[in-house]
């Protein structure tokens, strides 16, 4: 996903990406059937906002681009 978002927008958009990949990870690991403890979990909240925080801030995002 950082190397498409490289093509897709900016570099603060990559940024955003690659703070993402930790929550990512852990759905991937949980469909797989890998659980992770709750305080890990728990952990990846401030992460989940700070993405979100950044993502509402960063406009220069195209598909097309």
């Amino acid at each position: 996903m950082t190397v498409i978002s490289m093509g897709a927008g900016s570099v603060p958009f990559t940024h955003i990406v690659k703070a993402a990949e930790p929550f990512f990870s852990t759905v991937i690991n949980a469909i797989l059937g890998s659980t992770n403890p709750l305080l890990v979990n728990l952990c990846l909240l401030p992460i989940i906002g700070g993405v979100a925080l950044a993502s509402l801030k960063e406009l220069s995002f195209s598909w097309t681009r």
